[in-house]
């Protein structure tokens, strides 16, 4: 993670991981699975966002993030392989904070991104988005 200053009143911070590489094993006792299946993954991320502080009380958060993910199977009852896959997650994102005092507290968040899925047969590729509206009161 790293966070610079470009002047007061606008930070910009970037976070980027190398997730490891993972192997499941499923034994074909457990639901939805009825097949022994091996699943490979490995998976990159990174994100990069400005914030914007133009007073003591407020601040705004805006940026992009993306994961990309590689991943494959096999059938070990059927002994199939099958072709691996890259996915691609990315999203735009926009965080709004207000103190009115400070234990009162305003937030609003939303995020507009696109999943990709390069899986044959099954398409998982959509546009996805969310808004949450938050007051919050800290007693302590």
């Amino acid at each position: 993670n790293e966070v610079s200053p470009i002047f007061s009143l606008l930070q910009n911070f970037y976070r980027t991981a190398i997730y490891n590489y993972t192997h499941f094993d499923y034994d074909g006792e457990s639901w939805p699975l009825t097949t022994k299946r091996d699943v490979y993954m490995a998976g990159l991320s990174g994100s990069y966002a400005f914030g914007y502080y133009p007073n003591s009380r407020t601040n705004v958060n805006f940026g992009v993030r993306e994961n990309l993910t590689w991943q494959k199977f096999n059938e070990r009852d059927s002994y199939e392989d099958f072709d691996p896959f890259v996915s691609s997650r990315t999203d735009l994102f926009l965080n709004l904070y207000y103190y009115f005092s400070p234990q009162l507290r305003l937030a609003a968040e939303g995020n507009l991104g696109y999943r990709y899925s390069g899986q044959e047969n099954i398409d998982y590729s959509r546009w996805t988005g969310n808004f949450v509206l938050t007051l919050t009161y800290s007693l302590f």
